[in-house]
């Protein structure tokens, strides 16, 4: 006698369209006068965050650890003024205040 018809698999009865993997690096855009890819506009983009934010002023932002009270001193030129003075204002407290300072160096946005 005959066997059962085995029923096809749902996903059978959809559509099938073929699987095209593209890499960011393949992804290309005509800015800037040439083809350049993503992934390199994206780091383009960073850098020039990041010489931005390096060009702005800074502060020093201080945190007393067992009060907790924060200060504020700046504003600095860049972030290197800022860091030296914080190494040498914890440096001249650290026998004042064993418990030491939280510091944060952080540049000052423009208000937008």
């Amino acid at each position: 006698m005959g066997r059962a018809k085995k029923s096809p698999p749902p996903e059978s009865g959809m559509r099938q369209f073929p699987r095209r993997c593209m890499s960011a690096d393949r992804l290309t855009t005509e800015a800037s006068g040439g083809a350049r890819s993503v992934s390199e506009r994206i780091d383009a983009v960073v850098a020039a965050e990041w010489t931005r934010r390096l060009t702005m002023p800074h502060v020093v932002h201080l945190v007393e650890r067992t009060s907790g009270l924060a200060s504020v001193f700046g504003p600095f030129g860049d972030p290197l003024a800022a860091s030296v003075f914080a190494d040498r204002f914890l440096a001249d407290l650290a026998d004042v205040l064993p418990s030491g300072f939280v510091v944060t160096v952080i540049p000052l946005d423009p208000p937008e």
